[in-house]
């Protein structure tokens, strides 16, 4: 337990301070470039992210799942895997360029969309021993990447961009923060880097990986596919205006899921590896999981506000409806994250596929939603709707494969403290307008929510167990 919390604190230290760089590199790329400009670089980021996902065939997760010991040939597959990844995506965006720019009516921008090519080949040349040293509860090395990647990104954005005063030192200041985080996991790695592929290895990954990589190409429709739904019926400017308090949002929702999902996949993973009971492993899994997207929700949906005019001034305010919908959003994928840690801890990726697949039905109803109403806040709704729908095929799939029944209170719990704070936040954002009383009400719930779980979380895997 104690290299548990050691490990916790370490990967929640470090990718909270890696984010706050890269979240401080936003706001300054908002004050130096402006909102339209911003919904340019956005757009860039959004096609980086939509090619990675799409390529995503789960090396680290395998690395971190996979049983047993490795060897350095073990390795030399896994890179060969990712240079093979890695120059197969900057093909696929030097193709598509004129698609993109087309697509999202930045033929203007087109200089910038081919440097994007050069972001997945640093990438690709990353030395993935630091992630078998996560498998170890290791987390150093790779907290020490994220950091120098992303420090090294604030001074060159600024450098270029006093160079070349446009879009391009967003770009720039991102090809770095890639090669950065290549060159230092190969300064903390202690294995030599090779690339030399196995086919048994190979046969392994892909068994392992195609469901990701199924998985990747749908959520790109699902977090990305919002996205582009939004910059195709929407200007730069309104796209530029909502990528703000989302960006905030995700930047915490991915800062708990970073550091949630390899945490409790490698003590799933190992629960599983030594045969050992994991009657209170999985639930303790799902209830930290809801407390933390409880705690989302709060933070986020009373602060977000004042947080986005704080750091991006008032030009990026929007609706309160948009800023709810949101927080509810992003504080569901957290809950969804928790059926995806399980399932790929216990090597069921094939269920994280089904998951998006059902989760993909948000997009098939913003899409005509958006056309009848033509509010952006539609769209996010509609996301909630498929998040909420995947988390139910989820919970039900789990408990199919639960080696236990449980009672009706233990299989409602958790969804009904989520509804309750729901409202009790809701109630909060609309009725409080000023922010000291605000930050007193997220202290006062936050507080609330906790004890509920200090005094359950204990007792809760057992309670309502028929044996």
């Amino acid at each position: 337990m104690s290299l548990f919390l050691k490990g916790g604190f370490t990967l929640a230290f470090g990718n909270t301070l890696s984010s706050m760089f890269g979240f401080f590199r936003n706001v300054l790329t908002a004050r130096l470039l402006g909102v339209e400009d911003y919904g340019a670089a956005s757009i860039f980021a959004l096609i980086i992210a939509i090619i990675e996902l799409a390529s995503d065939i789960g090396l680290d997760r395998y690395i971190i799942q996979k049983k047993g010991v490795f060897e350095s040939k073990f390795l030399s597959t896994v890179h060969s895997v990712s240079l093979a990844k890695g120059v197969a995506s900057a093909v696929l965006i030097i193709v598509t360029v004129p698609l993109w720019a087309h697509l999202m009516n930045m033929i203007e921008y087109s200089t910038g969309l081919y440097l994007l090519a050069c972001i997945p080949i640093a990438r690709s040349l990353v030395h993935h021993q630091i992630f078998f040293q996560q498998k170890q509860m290791k987390f150093v090395p790779v907290v020490i990447c994220g950091l120098a990647s992303q420090l090294i990104a604030i001074p060159v954005l600024y450098l270029s961009f006093v160079y070349s005063a446009d879009y391009k030192s967003v770009i720039v200041a991102s090809i770095s923060q890639a090669f950065v985080f290549a060159i230092t996991s190969h300064i903390v790695s202690n294995q030599r880097y090779s690339v030399v592929p196995q086919k048994s290895t190979l046969t392994e990954i892909w068994n392992f990986g195609w469901p990701l990589i199924l998985n990747g190409m749908l959520f790109c429709l699902i977090v990305n596919g919002d996205k582009l739904l939004i910059s195709s019926f929407f200007s730069l400017e309104e796209f530029g205006r909502f990528s703000a308090p989302f960006g905030i949002v995700f930047l915490g929702c991915s800062i708990l899921i970073s550091v949630v999902q390899p945490l409790f996949l490698s003590v799933t993973s190992n629960s599983m590896s030594q045969e050992a009971d994991t009657n209170n492993t999985l639930p303790l899994t799902t209830n930290f999981h809801y407390l933390i997207s409880v705690s989302l929700l709060i933070g986020s949906v009373l602060l977000l506000t004042d947080i986005t005019v704080l750091f991006y001034g008032n030009d990026f305010t929007v609706s309160n409806t948009l800023i709810f919908s949101i927080c509810i959003y992003q504080s569901l994928r957290v809950i969804r994250a928790n059926y995806n840690t399980i399932f790929l801890g216990l090597g069921l990726s094939k269920l994280t596929l089904y998951m998006a697949v059902v989760r993909l039905s948000g997009l098939v109803i913003g899409l005509p939603a958006v056309m009848i109403t033509g509010k952006l806040e539609t769209i996010i709704v509609s996301s909630c709707a498929g998040e909420v729908l995947s988390i139910l095929y989820g919970k039900i799939v789990f408990h199919r494969l639960a080696n236990r029944s449980t009672s009706f209170f233990q299989q409602t719990f958790n969804p009904l403290i989520y509804i309750v704070f729901s409202l009790l936040t809701y109630f909060a954002f609309n009725m409080i307008d000023e922010f000291g009383y605000r930050l007193l009400s997220v202290v006062i719930l936050l507080c609330f929510s906790l004890a509920i779980y200090a005094t359950t979380i204990k007792h809760l895997p057992r309670l309502g167990t028929k044996k």
